[in-house]
């Protein structure tokens, strides 16, 4: 009984170490920093923000379109400050949507992404209904930064409270998703563990 008992084990070992290896994937999240200044309105304000997208689905070359938080957009952090109201950090969960245009340009996303050149010889983030877009919508119920209906434009306190401009928007990082390996404890587990199984057929020889 002992024989028998030892190779069921191993045979289940083997089977949850092909299981439970480590496989890689192929999405990949790019990340970047922005930047908006309330200068150009003369006022204080500004707001500073981390952006995460899904390679895969994030749309590089589009018209007009919404993305949504937690599928093509993957993280979002935004930081306001000398505002005189709306003022603090917000994240994903303080927003309902993003507009993202690109009037069906291609953009380089290895290099600072406002200023380059986009249709019709304009500049993407450069004009207010010429270059382009991204805007954010924030939540009904959030005091977060939103878009107040004009391109690449940001009203604190959901709206009601000082006006920024885009004025970075660059890449940050790319990092493909890595596999998470399985703790080492495991590895010794099933390295005790093939030893026993491997004495138990030298006993039975």
């Amino acid at each position: 009984m002992f024989i028998p008992r030892f190779h069921n084990i191993g045979t289940g070992l083997a089977l949850i170490c092909a299981l439970g290896s480590p496989t890689p994937t192929l999405a990949a999240i790019s990340s970047f920093q922005l930047d908006w200044s309330g200068a150009v309105f003369g006022n204080q304000a500004e707001a500073h923000a981390l952006l995460s997208v899904d390679d895969i689905l994030f749309p590089d070359t589009s018209g007009l379109v919404w993305l949504t938080p937690g599928i093509e957009v993957t993280g979002f952090n935004i930081t306001v400050s000398g505002a005189a109201t709306g003022n603090g950090n917000f994240d994903l969960t303080d927003y309902a949507a993003f507009i993202w245009d690109t009037t069906g340009a291609t953009l380089d996303f290895t290099q600072e992404l406002v200023g380059q050149t986009i249709s019709s010889g304009y500049n993407w983030g450069e004009g207010y209904d010429t270059g382009g877009d991204f805007s954010l919508i924030a939540a009904e119920l959030s005091n977060a930064p939103t878009g107040d209906g004009w391109y690449f434009k940001l009203a604190t306190a959901n709206g009601t409270g000082d006006n920024l401009k885009l004025t970075s928007f660059r890449p940050y990082q790319t990092s493909p998703v890595q596999p998470v390996p399985l703790p080492s404890a495991f590895w010794l587990f099933a390295t005790v563990f093939g030893l026993l199984y491997r004495n138990a057929w030298g006993e039975r020889r």
